[in-house]
This record gives structure tokens, C-alpha cells and sequence, in this order.
């Protein structure tokens, strides 16, 4: 046979996880079915039966309130035993009293509960084996068949109880399986809801200004000499005539590039400013509040226990007879008999003492009176006790009459209790049921209302923020264009001033070589006219100014190519300063791309989570909607089949009763 958990699961198709919960449930059952069959069916008290061990001793035997069925004694004799009459505490002497009518003997003993309910049986207990006793009693400890051990879910019997009704105890678990599955079973959602992502903060800023590092070339200034000593008819002069003469190339407006033109994004020069960050995007705030989870109401209901039937005290009444219990003056028997024996005595001293036969014969005719007189007084107290008697008996049998009508009034007025404490807590039953699936409903359309509320704030703050991205995409496109433009205008003039200032220092530079030159031919032929008349002082000073005009224009020339190479490398270096600058700015631009789409992509997980997520709380509320109506429907049935169970075999009602 199957365990009783595998019944129960089977019953209500939940899996029983807390064993020991469901291991009380059953003992809960047993007591149950006990109780309410009792209540409506007592005549099969014995069904439920189970018999104390021998006791030796009273106060030994404790069965905290459990309904005795019988206390039997043994008579002095192993195994022959006697049944007890229940007795008050207040005779417990009394049955010890031989001269009492309540005396307990071991052919005829009684029992009593005292303290703590405990048996005590009269006689006394006692040990050696044939004073014992033991009692039968409705279990209230429930156990298996086969081992009988406490009663617990792996089991599959139950002891001392009717094997037709252990399924009523696989229902009853069941039952209040699905009731602590209803009643923790409060709508709780699994699903996570996402995390609002933490967008970067999307701005611009030049990680590196516009800086020419290179320093302007110093202006030259080239030496020339001019020899005037020949004139036209060719005199030979002085040397002295011979000067120097300066060429200064400095008045060549030198190219320098202009930073202060492309400064706009600091300073705000620009035709459109530059944003630092989006207008107005702020951090996505979900302002919806989520429905609060209703709490759901699980359904009770306690049958009708046995102290719902109650039984009517057994009570002689005043109709047909008395309502004292007969009892038989025995001290009229004793007066007879001692009026009997003092005539006895007398008649016994007139034979032993005075030896008068004829006072003796006369006193023991008075004796044969007496006792015939004792007789009568006898008779009359046996008839009085009779006839008191059967007025008390017919009084006993008036009251059992009484005792049998009432308690059947009462089976009935249990049965009729019971049926409308089933269909009272059918209807609370149904209240509750439908008190929870409006809760159910309420809260399915405030969570649909909540996921609307959600969606509409997110997509207002989608559209709002992609608006606002693309304004401020397009200032920043148009400023970074207006800069860029700037920039390329600021270099374009640069290469155009330093195409102009190469020219004119070219230009100076060749009319420097021309004049120094004319100057050398000039030198040449006063040093051929001093060389043709002779003169060597004045070949020789010429010889030396054409020494010296030689040294100073290979200093110009030095000085040229020095330059020339001073003014490449500035123009180069200008060209690579605006040309990485402009890489580092198109490095942060795309930096700021790069944020712009990192935070779409987050934005659309994050919608994609939402959705998810709200897909996920609709599933599981349907769920567990489903689910509490499906525990619901099959709490309801099976509790229907139990107490139908008990119903079936409640006393029918009499018609017209």
C-alpha cells in the first residue's frame, strides 16, 4: 500500500516537502475521524478500542482524559477478570466498607479517575498476578499496525482504528496540506526587476588645446660692401672708398600662425556654442508606484468534535416514585434479634440455675414469639425496602426513558448542527473564495495598470532624451564645423604669409648677392689697375677687402641657409601642431560618440529587460492565480468528501420529528 505521503500528494497533487508538518496532520487525523465518527455513530465505540497494559498498582495509570469504553479487574484468579462500575470520587470509601451497599469486592469491583486522571480500581491492585487490572479505552495516541510506533508520514496503517476509515485520514491531511499551502502561498514574485541603468555623462572637452610650440625664426640681416674707388675713367681710388653696407631683410613681415582665431570652444567666440552636455537629459526615474501584493485569506473550518454531542445525566425523577435510592434499615434486624437473645438468656437460667423445666418451657414459648415477632419487624422493614424499591426503579426506568428520548433529541440536534455548521462554512468558504479571487483580480489590473504607467515613462523619457540628444548633436556638429573651418582658415593664411615673406626675403637676399657682386668686380679691377701700375701697398689693401668681402659673403650665405632651414622647420612644425590638434579633437568627438552609444545600447537593454520582466510578473501572477484557484476548488472537494463520510452515517432525521 502506498505511504500516506505518497496519498496526499496523490490527493492534492502538491509535493508535502515539510514531512514532519505533515506527519501532525495525519495524527491530527486520526483524532479527528475519531471524534466526529464517535459523535454521530457512539455504538461503535469499539471500533476505536485499545486496551491498557496490567496494571499492578493504582495511580500507576495516567490516560489524560481519553474516553474509557471499560475497567475490568481480575477476581483473584489470573486472567478471570471482572468489569468495574464507575464510581464518584466521593464513595471511594465507601466501597471499602463491607457494611456499605457500595462496597467493591473483587467479584463485583469499581474504578474511579482521581488526580490527574489517573485509574484507580477497588480492591486495590496489587501484584502476584491475579489482582491486576487493565483498561479499554478510545486511543488518542495514534500509531501504525505494523510496528506501533508513532504514527508519521512513511506509514501506510493505523492502529486501533477501522481500516475502512483510514482513507478519511489521508483526506483530512490533505485537506489541511492544501489549507497551509493557501495560507503561505501569498502572491510573491520571483522575477527581478532590472536595474535602471547608470548612464555615463555625455560631454565634450578638448583634452588638449591648439599650441604652437615652435619658436618664429630670427630675422636676418646680411652684410653687403660697396666699392666706389674707380670712377669712369677708370683712376684707381682709395681702398678707403670700399665700405660695408648693410642689407636688413627684417622689414619682411614674418608669417606666424594665428591661435587666437580658433579658440571658440573656450571662449565662446563661435556662431553657435558649443554644449558641454546634453540640455536636459536627466537620470531615467520610474515615478509608477507597484500595486501593494494582497494578502490572500485561507479557508478553515474545524468539524464538530465529540463535546459538540452532549449526554444527559442519568437522574431518578419524581413522577412515578421516589427519587431516593432505597436503603434497607438493617439495625430493625439487630433490635429483633437482641430482644431474642435476652429471652433466650432468660430461658437458659431457669434451667441451669433454678431447674424449673415448666418457667423454662413457658420462657422458650416467649422466645418462639420473639422470634416470630423479629420475623415480622423483619418482613416489614423487607417489604417497606421493596416497596420503596420499585418506586425508585420505576423512577430509574421513568429517567432512562427520559435519558434515551433526550440523547437521541440531542443526536440529532448534533446531526442538524452539523449541517448547518457544513453549509454555513460551505457559504464562509465561498466568501473567502470569492473575496480572493476580487483581491486576484484587483491586483492583476493594478499590475497591468503599473506596466502601462511604466511603459509610457520610459518611452516619454526615451523620446524625450533622444530629442534632446539630437540637438545637441547638431549644435556641437555645426560648432565643431564652425571651429574646424576656423582652424583650416587660420593655416591657410599662415602658408599663404609665409609663401609671401619666403619671396621677399629671396628677394632681398638676391639683390644682397648682386650688389656684393658689383662690389667684387669693382675690387677685381682696382686690384688689376694697382697690379698694372705697380702699386703694392694698394694690391695688397685690395687684396684684403676682397678677402674680407668674401668672408662676409660666405657669412650671408651661412646665414641664408640657416635661416632658410629655421623658417621650414617652423612652417613644418606649425603644420604638425594644427595637424595633431586636429586629430585629439576628432579623437574626443568620437570619445563623445562613443558615450552617446554606449548609452543607447543600455537604454535598449534596459527596455528589453522592462518588457521581460513585465512579461515574467504577468506570467507569474497568472500563475499563481491559477494555482490558488485550483488549491481552492480542491480544498473545497475534498473537504465536501470528508464530511459527506461523516453525514452518510449520521442518524436520519424522523419525519415530521
Amino acid at each position: 500500500m502506498a505511504t500516506f505521503q505518497a496519498q496526499v500528494e496523490s490527493l492534492t497533487s502538491l509535493s508535502a516537502s515539510d514531512t514532519d508538518e505533515l506527519s501532525q496532520f495525519l495524527k491530527d487525523g486520526v483524532i479527528d475521524v475519531t471524534n466526529r465518527w464517535l459523535a454521530i455513530r457512539p455504538q461503535d465505540i469499539e471500533l476505536f478500542i485499545r486496551v491498557s497494559g496490567e496494571q499492578t498498582a493504582n495511580d500507576s495509570l495516567a490516560l489524560n482524559g481519553v474516553k474509557i469504553i471499560n475497567v475490568v479487574r481480575e477476581d483473584g484468579t489470573n486472567n478471570q477478570w471482572r468489569n468495574c462500575r464507575k464510581i464518584s470520587p466521593a464513595l471511594q470509601y465507601d466501597v471499602t466498607d463491607v457494611d456499605s451497599l457500595n462496597y467493591a469486592s473483587k467479584i463485583n469491583p469499581a474504578y474511579t479517575l482521581l488526580h490527574n486522571g489517573k485509574v484507580n480500581v477497588f480492591p486495590s491492585a496489587a501484584v502476584g498476578g491475579a489482582d491486576s487490572f487493565k483498561v479499554y479505552y478510545v486511543n488518542n495516541e495514534p500509531t501504525d499496525l505494523t510496528n506501533n510506533a508513532a504514527l508519521i508520514h512513511s506509514h501506510s496503517d493505523v492502529q486501533y482504528f477501522p481500516a475502512d476509515k483510514v482513507y478519511l485520514v489521508s483526506m483530512y491531511a490533505g485537506i489541511k496540506l492544501l489549507q497551509a499551502t493557501m495560507g503561505s502561498s501569498v502572491i510573491s514574485l520571483t522575477s527581478v526587476p532590472p536595474d535602471v541603468p547608470t548612464l555615463s555623462t555625455v560631454s565634450f572637452s578638448e583634452t588638449n588645446s591648439l599650441s604652437i610650440t615652435t619658436t618664429t625664426p630670427t630675422a636676418i640681416s646680411l652684410t653687403t660692401v660697396d666699392y666706389t674707388g674707380l670712377s669712369s675713367d677708370e683712376d684707381t681710388g682709395s681702398v678707403d672708398d670700399v665700405t660695408p653696407t648693410t642689407v636688413d631683410i627684417s622689414g619682411a613681415p614674418e608669417p606666424a600662425y594665428n591661435g587666437n582665431a580658433v579658440v571658440g570652444l573656450a571662449d565662446g567666440t563661435l556662431t553657435v556654442d558649443m554644449q558641454d552636455t546634453p540640455l536636459s537629459v536627466t537620470d531615467l526615474a520610474i515615478n509608477a508606484v507597484p500595486p501593494d501584493v494582497p494578502a490572500l485569506t485561507s479557508i478553515s473550518y474545524s468539524g464538530p468534535g465529540a463535546s459538540d454531542a452532549s449526554l444527559t445525566a442519568v437522574a431518578a425523577g419524581g413522577v412515578l416514585g421516589s427519587t431516593t435510592q432505597p436503603s434497607y434499615n438493617d439495625s430493625v434486624a439487630s433490635t429483633a434479634l437482641a430482644l431474642v437473645t435476652d429471652t433466650i438468656v432468660q430461658a437458659n437460667n431457669f434451667i441451669d440455675d433454678n431447674e424449673d423445666v415448666e418457667l423454662a418451657s413457658a420462657k422458650l414459648s416467649e422466645v418462639q414469639a420473639k422470634i416470630n415477632e423479629a420475623n415480622l419487624i423483619i418482613q416489614n422493614e423487607l417489604n417497606e425496602f421493596n416497596e420503596e424499591n420499585i418506586k425508585y426503579q420505576a423512577s430509574v426506568q421513568e429517567s432512562m426513558a427520559e435519558f434515551q428520548s433526550q440523547n437521541q433529541i440531542n443526536l440529532q440536534n448534533a446531526s442538524n448542527s452539523n449541517d448547518r455548521l457544513l453549509q454555513n462554512a460551505a457559504q464562509d468558504a465561498k466568501v473567502i473564495v470569492d473575496s480572493n479571487a476580487q483581491a486576484i483580480q484587483k491586483y492583476q489590473t493594478e499590475i497591468a495598470e503599473y506596466q502601462a504607467e511604466v511603459n509610457t515613462e520610459v518611452q516619454e523619457w526615451q523620446a524625450n532624451t533622444t530629442k534632446d540628444l539630437q540637438v545637441w548633436q547638431q549644435i556641437n556638429a555645426m560648432a565643431l564645423q564652425e571651429h574646424s573651418a576656423r582652424m583650416q582658415d587660420a593655416l591657410n593664411l599662415f602658408n599663404e604669409q609665409n609663401v609671401e615673406y619666403q619671396a621677399e626675403v629671396q628677394e632681398k637676399v638676391q639683390q644682397a648677392q648682386i650688389l656684393n657682386q658689383e662690389s667684387i668686380q669693382n675690387m677685381q679691377k682696382a686690384l688689376q689697375i694697382a697690379i698694372r701700375d705697380a702699386d703694392k701697398s694698394q694690391e695688397h689693401q685690395v687684396q684684403e677687402k676682397i678677402q674680407d668681402m668674401q668672408a662676409i659673403i660666405a657669412d650671408n650665405q651661412r646665414k641664408i641657409t640657416q635661416y632658410q632651414a629655421e623658417a621650414q622647420h617652423y612652417a613644418t612644425q606649425v603644420n604638425e601642431d594644427v595637424q595633431a590638434y586636429t586629430s585629439q579633437l576628432q579623437g574626443d568627438v568620437q570619445q563623445m560618440q562613443a558615450d552617446l552609444a554606449a548609452n543607447q545600447n543600455l537604454l535598449a537593454k534596459y527596455q528589453a529587460e522592462i518588457s521581460e520582466y513585465q512579461a515574467e510578473v504577468a506570467a507569474e501572477t497568472q500563475e499563481q492565480s491559477v494555482k490558488m484557484q485550483q488549491y481552492q476548488l480542491l480544498y473545497t472537494q475534498l473537504k465536501a468528501e470528508y464530511d459527506q463520510a461523516f453525514m452518510i452515517a449520521a442518524p436520519q432525521q424522523q419525519a415530521g420529528a
